[in-house]
């Protein structure tokens, strides 16, 4: 049976989102993840809520418009934390890419090459993200 796409956080603690696994899809379970801790203060983010919300910006803007897009539209904001946060999760090749996408677009450079090398990867990002989810749920604080 296929899992369904949970639609939306609302409201459930880090214990809650993670014990529906079996029900819901993990991609949606990751979003709603970035959903809830979208909606703290910067300076209450721990370094794994930190780590979520690059690598799901990363995941979204990429996925939907390259590299280019992934720059424009988060400003930059990710640059210093999304390849440390690749590595936190286990994906070493995402990791690389991404600091040379950064290097690149600083640089001016064409960053069509590296979507091309992102679509490529078989690092599976969303189940490591969630597994990394699982091991930090301590630090990952829901209303």
């Amino acid at each position: 049976m296929e899992k369904q796409f949970l639609e939306s956080y609302t409201g459930q603690t880090t214990d809650e989102l993670i014990a529906l696994k079996d029900k819901y899809r993990i991609d949606s379970l990751v979003l709603a993840f970035e959903q809830a801790i979208q909606n703290k203060e910067d300076s209450d983010l721990s370094e794994p809520e930190r780590h979520i919300l690059a690598i799901e910006a990363m995941e979204r803007e990429v996925n939907n418009g390259g590299w280019e897009q992934f720059f424009g539209n988060t400003e930059n904001e990710f640059d210093e934390s999304l390849p440390q946060a690749l590595d936190a999760i286990g994906c070493p090749n995402t990791a690389q890419l991404s600091r040379e996408a950064i290097d690149a677009s600083r640089d001016g450079a064409d960053l069509e090459d590296f979507d091309v090398r992102y679509y490529a990867l078989s690092e599976s990002i969303e189940d490591r993200l969630f597994e990394y989810i699982s091991a930090n749920a301590d630090a990952i604080k829901l209303d």
